[in-house]
């Protein structure tokens, strides 16, 4: 938002949600000093930190990537104001502002159901009519690996939408990602519900 305004109060809450966030990790740190470092393959290998614990020195010196990253924007936008003129809310009013009830999941289907398969056929079925404007995304990623996740437009077929993933036929992990024509969004399966994605395991 500071970058495309230039309005400082986003800046300013930029800094203050970052500062918050390295003192949670501080405290994290310090509540899991009874844990011993540990192997991640997952995340913490591939960023060449190996053993892993989130008090080692090479993992506490990055948490100021994040204040220096927000310095480069700031000289940015210092450099190249942007042209501007609209009205915005408060920061910490959009910020703090819960999203309207998203139109739910009621089905994520992946046909056929054969990891080896290629290309598979995505089907999403909404609990709701959205607005006009929306659109909806098939989000997947290999099931093995570090790749991030890939994003497929889903056509609307009937009541649904779908969309035809070539993955290489190694398995796969599955979502959904909504976008109404308010600029609201929500990805499903909901998280606070369960597991955030659909699996077809090799």
């Amino acid at each position: 938002m500071y970058r495309k305004t230039g309005d400082r109060d986003y800046l300013d809450a930029a800094r203050a949600e970052t500062d918050a966030a390295g003192q949670g990790w501080m405290a994290l740190a310090s509540d899991a000093a009874y844990i011993l470092t540990f192997v991640e393959n997952l995340r913490m290998r591939p960023l060449g930190v190996s053993p892993f614990h989130w008090s080692l020195p090479t993992v506490l010196d990055r948490l100021a990537e994040d204040p220096r990253s927000i310095d480069g924007v700031e000289a940015d936008v210092t450099a190249n104001p942007p042209c501007f003129t609209g009205q915005l809310p408060p920061p910490y009013q959009w910020l703090d502002t819960p999203r309207s009830p998203g139109p739910a999941l009621l089905s994520l289907d992946v046909s056929p159901p054969d990891p080896t398969a290629s290309p598979w056929t995505v089907t999403a079925t909404l609990g709701q009519e959205l607005a006009e404007g929306s659109s909806v995304n098939i989000l997947w990623k290999p099931f093995a690996g570090t790749t991030d996740w890939r994003s497929v437009p889903a056509q609307r077929i009937g009541s649904s939408y779908q969309a035809v993933i070539d993955g290489g036929g190694q398995g796969g992990l599955f979502a959904v990602e909504v976008l109404s024509g308010t600029g609201e969004g929500w990805r499903y399966p909901d998280l606070f519900q369960e597991t955030p994605y659909r699996s077809l395991a090799p």
